[in-house]
């Protein structure tokens, strides 16, 4: 009989085992739930700020895109060829530039120096042509 108790009592202990396994495991899982929750959270933030980011850089470039436009300073065609010859920049012509998405990039943008295009200028005796930056 007393080998049944020590039996029943071992058992006891293997389920009492059990039991505070189960409870470790758990707080074990309710802790990284917690932690995806909040990474969750830290991703929908940084979601909702490359959002805003993405539409004042639309509104600024259909701003420009509009004033460059409207003033005449370049024709839709003109500017339509221009933003062809920069999406090719990237190696694909797909109607987008291609984004460096390592860590090590700055957060802001940064233009690679190109060739200057000669402009026209009338002169009083003909055309000449200038870099821009010599125009005025």
């Amino acid at each position: 009989m007393n080998d049944i108790l020590i039996g029943m009592g071992d058992l006891t202990e293997a389920t009492q085992g059990d039991v505070r396994s189960v409870e470790e495991r758990t707080r074990i899982l309710a802790r990284l739930q917690k932690s995806d929750s909040r990474r969750l959270g830290e991703k929908e933030w940084e979601i909702a700020i490359l959002k805003e980011e993405l539409e004042k850089h639309k509104l600024a470039i259909e701003a420009l895109t509009r004033f460059l436009i409207e003033k005449q300073v370049v024709d839709e065609k003109e500017l339509l060829d221009f933003v062809s010859e920069v999406d090719a920049e990237d190696g694909a012509i797909d109607g987008k530039l291609a984004i460096d998405t390592s860590r090590n990039r700055p957060r802001r943008l940064v233009f690679e120096k190109k060739p200057r295009r000669k402009m026209i200028i009338p002169g009083s005796e003909g055309e000449t042509t200038a870099q821009p930056d010599q125009a005025t």
